[in-house]
Formats: C-alpha cells, structure tokens, sequence
C-alpha cells in the first residue's frame, strides 16, 4: 500500500468520525429540543414557521405538521397583529427582543407567551423560543382583582367609617344640644322659682306695709289734732298739755312724722317697682309670643344689673341710643334671658380689663381706665330690627373667637362659668327666634355683639346681612 493510499483512508475514517460525531451532537440537539417544556420556533424571511418542538403541541394543541409553512402571527390574538409587525420591523435593529404576546390555543382560550427572538440570520430568517407565562398572567390577574377588591372594600370600610363617624357627631351634636336645653330648662326654672318666691315672700308683706301707711298717717294726724284740740279748749289740761308738746317738740313730731311716712312711702314704691322689674324680665306667664316694647324690656334688665353694676365696677356707665323700633314678636322671657347673659359678660369683660391695667398686662388709651357699656338698636328694613351691645373691655382672642358660641366653652376660672351663657344666647336668638347672632372683637379694645331678629315671627324673611351672604355664596 502506497503512502498516498494510507492518507487517503486515513482522511476517510477521520471524516467518518467527525459526521458520527456530527450525527451524535444533532441528535443530542434534536432530543434537548424536543423535550425542552418551551416552545422553539424558526421562521423563514416571510415569518412563515420552517421548525417546531413538540412543545407547540403540548402548550397550544396544534399539530406541528399542520402549522409548518404558516405565518405565525397566525396563532397570535387580533389584538397582537399591530405589535408583531413592529417587532419584525425593529428585529434587523436590536439585538435578542423579549416580550410577552397574547396567543390562542386550538379552542380559542387565552395563552400567554414569552417570547424571545434572537437576531435574524444572512438569509433573513430567525428563531427563538416561546415560553409558558399564562399561570403568571393569571396568578398577576388574580392578584389585581384581589387588590382591586381589597382596595373596593376599603373604600367601602371607609365610607362606612365616615358615616358612623358623621352619625357619631351628630349624637355628640344633639346630646350637646340637649345638656343645653336641659340647663337652660333648669336656669329658667330656678329664676321663674326665684320670682315667685320673690312675688310670695316680699311683694305680699310690702303691699300690707304701704297699705297701712295711709291708716297710720291718718290716726297720727288724728292724735296731733285731739293734742291741739285740748290744749286750745279745756282749760284744766291745757298747762300739762303746753308741757307735753314742749317736752315731746310736737312741732317736729308733726313734720318729722310726715317725712317719715313719705319715706316709707317711697320705699315701699322701690320695693313693688324692684318686684315688677323681676316679674318684667322673667316674664312668668310670657313664655309664648308675645307683641313688647323691646326699650322697656332692656330698661327693666339694667335695673335688674344695677346692683351688679355698683358691687363690681365704681368706674362704669351704660349709654343708651335707642332707635324708633316697633314692638317686636318674641318670647320675651327667652329673650331677656340672652340680652341678660350678653350684659353680663360685658360687665365680667370691663372687670377683666380693669385687672389687666392694674397689673399693667394692657394700657388703655387714656390715663384713667373708664368702663363703658353702649346698648343700641336700630331698624334694619321693614320686618327686622338690631340691638348692638358693645363694651371696652378686655376682648376676646382671635383664636377662640370661633369657639365662643360652643356649648360649655369658657375663659373663666374654674367654678365661675359654665360656658352656657353666650351658648344659650345663641340658641335663643338663632332657633327660637329665627335670628342671628354675631361678634366683633379685638383683644385688648372690646367686644361688639349684635342681635338680629325679626319683628315679627310668622312671615318671616331673610334678614338684609342674611340676604348679604347668600348673594355672595
């Protein structure tokens, strides 16, 4: 055998173990394709499939023989048509592409796939693989819904939170609401009880006092006459009567006496009058509606506050500029009850500040400190009127001037208000009456009040600051 022969079979045996060798790798290929649980494709430069593993089958349920030569948009969803012909368009520009693609399986049912496509090859063609992620898709849809649900519920929570909340506040308002009623219901009664007691004990005892003035004047003139009487006409007592009326001054017994019972007149005339202020402002019988002169009501309150005014304040006046009202509809005993409590936190108002200048906490305008209280009414049309009560005293904070109308707020000490004077006051006005009550104020110069109701109580209109802020809403 030549030498030539001896390399020309060896050459023969290595080409023969390298296609074994061949034959073996694609075999290995073709079994790890083929058993891969994702799908492998190739596609021709027309996207028509040229290749695919049995996965195809087993996750669509095609037959692969019969998709060979078809597009495989094909078995993509309508809605994947527009995508996939932008993805061929990018493939020639981009390196491998991922992406997720809605396909349909052999009875139409929705099967999510991943795909990846590596770069097209020299003849335009390209392959790569399809992965399974409809569990994922449908684990993810589940968890949306779940968190959808979750987040409806929770609106739903929160509605029903907001409602009881709202329904809890508005328990809180009426209970509020009605501890307010209750004491006002009690104050009222404790001072009807006072008035009749008052009427009972004093005005009885009074009137038999002033009614036996007159007798008791008639019988001293009487005895003073029978004196003169004798003395001019019987002889035999005239000496020791002369004696008497020296020893006595008879002269200012007869003048004196006078005085005296026109003293206890006028006292007694005090005294009824004081009875009939009482009665004026509490109104026991007027708890209905009634027509009054609103001028005569606030007179008898002063004088009811007059002994208040003399034991806290020496350096205090009250100025009255009283407009030409009529009489007003109102139920004077409610009304009086929130014109006194007004007054009366002028009054405390002027005290406060009387303090804060002595301690040098403010300085007045002038040297001297003067409290001034000025009550003023006024027609604001035809079917309202107003009533200003304004002072200088120490003021209220802005911060707490929104507050002040709130049942059981207070600046007082402890165990000196109940926080229930404005906040009745306001309820009067504003529910029982129909009206409005408001408040200016600047801490350190004074507080204005101002009550607005109508005239009459049927009939009734917007009040013109009413019909103000409604045309500006």
């Amino acid at each position: 055998m030549t030498d030539f022969s001896k390399s020309d079979e060896l050459n023969t045996q290595i080409q023969y173990r390298l296609i074994e060798r061949l034959a073996e790798s694609e075999r290995r290929y073709r079994t790890l394709v083929e058993n891969l649980s994702e799908i492998v494709f190739k596609v021709d430069h027309l996207g028509q499939i040229t290749f695919l593993n049995p996965a195809w089958t087993k996750i669509l349920g095609f037959p692969i023989d019969l998709c060979l030569g078809k597009p495989l948009a094909q078995f993509m969803d309508e809605t994947e048509q527009g995508g996939w012909q932008m993805i061929l368009a990018d493939l020639d520009h981009c390196a491998t592409l991922r992406q997720e693609i809605h396909f349909r399986d052999h009875s139409q049912q929705t099967v999510w796939l991943e795909i990846t496509i590596q770069p097209r090859g020299a003849d335009g063609e390209f392959s790569g693989s399809l992965t399974d992620v409809t569990d994922r898709h449908q684990a993810e849809q589940l968890l949306q819904r779940m968190n959808t649900e979750l987040e409806k519920r929770v609106a739903q929570r929160t509605q029903a939170l907001n409602a009881a909340n709202q329904k809890l506040q508005a328990t809180i308002e009426r209970l509020q609401q009605a501890q307010c009623d209750l004491v006002q219901s009690e104050k009222m009664s404790g001072l009807v009880q006072l008035v009749a007691g008052v009427a009972h004990e004093i005005n009885n005892p009074v009137n038999f006092i002033h009614g036996n003035l007159e007798y008791l004047e008639e019988y001293l003139q009487t005895l003073i006459q029978s004196l003169e009487f004798h003395q001019a006409h019987n002889s035999k007592t005239a000496a020791a009567i002369s004696s008497l009326t020296e020893t006595i001054d008879l002269e200012f017994l007869k003048e004196d006496s006078q005085k005296i019972i026109s003293s206890m007149r006028t006292g007694t005339h005090r005294i009824r009058q004081i009875v009939l202020d009482l009665r004026s402002f509490s109104r026991i019988d007027e708890s209905e509606l009634k027509t009054i002169s609103l001028h005569e009501d606030i007179d008898g309150i002063l004088k009811i506050l007059n002994y208040q005014l003399k034991a806290k304040l020496q350096s205090i006046s009250i100025s009255k500029n009283y407009g030409q009202l009529p009489l007003v509809e109102c139920y004077p005993r409610y009304l009086n009850q929130a014109l006194m409590s007004i007054l009366e936190n002028a009054i405390d108002a002027i005290g406060e500040a009387v303090k804060k200048v002595d301690s040098k906490i403010i300085m007045p305008s002038s040297s001297t400190y003067f409290g001034t209280i000025e009550i003023s009414t006024f027609v604001l049309d035809s079917e309202w009127i107003a009533i200003e009560i304004a002072d200088n005293g120490i003021g209220i904070p802005l911060l707490i001037q929104g507050k002040i109308f709130n049942p059981f707020f207070t600046t007082k000490d402890v165990g000196k208000g109940t926080g229930m004077g404005l906040a009745i006051s306001y309820q009067i006005i504003t529910e029982k009456h129909r009206g409005k009550l408001s408040c200016r104020s600047q801490y350190g110069q004074g507080t204005t009040f101002t009550i607005q109701i109508p005239t009459q109580q049927t009939n009734l209109t917007d009040s013109p600051a009413q019909e103000s802020a409604n045309s500006q809403r």
